[in-house]
């Protein structure tokens, strides 16, 4: 009895890790949309600020500045929003480029070292699962597969002589 359980379950998180890490796939193309709209955006905000900028003959970081030395507090306040705009920019931009320069096996990896905790927020509350028919999600299903298999087999030696 305890033996077919035992194949049943190993069955469903066999299955369990295959449709789960067929999804990372399709997770990373979606946070890579919302990350390519969010430097979209961020490109109009720098432009304007840009052609503001250049009304008084300054460079963008000349025109920041002017506002971040500023005794008002409230200029000092825009600075910052303007500078942040800027870095975030430059940070959106960054994992972009590693996103579509890593190989598919590499996303992951880039994914995880530079990744925007509000973008990933974004994407799981806006994340459609589908049933992805390419050989990248096959290969990373087959992956979760072995790695669902191989923590219920861990599992399963480690309480197994509770039962004998």
């Amino acid at each position: 009895m305890f033996k077919l359980i035992g194949g049943i379950i190993d069955r469903v998180f066999s299955l369990t890790g295959a449709v789960i890490f067929s999804q990372a796939p399709s997770f990373l193309q979606q946070y890579q949309q919302q990350l390519t709209g969010r430097i979209e955006e961020l490109k109009w905000q720098v432009k304007v600020m840009e052609e503001s900028a250049s009304l008084t003959g300054k460079n963008l970081q000349e025109y920041i500045n002017k506002f971040l030395i500023n005794d008002d507090l409230d200029f000092k306040h825009q600075g910052e929003m303007m500078k942040n705009s800027l870095d975030r920019l430059n940070s959106y931009l960054n994992q972009l480029n590693g996103l579509e320069l890593s190989t598919p096996f590499g996303k992951p990896f880039i994914f995880v070292q530079n990744h925007d905790w509000n973008i990933i927020k974004s994407t799981w509350a806006n994340f459609q699962f589908n049933v992805p028919i390419t050989v990248e999600a096959a290969l990373y299903g087959l992956f979760g597969m072995v790695i669902f298999y191989s923590i219920f087999s861990l599992f399963k030696s480690i309480v197994k002589p509770v039962f004998n």
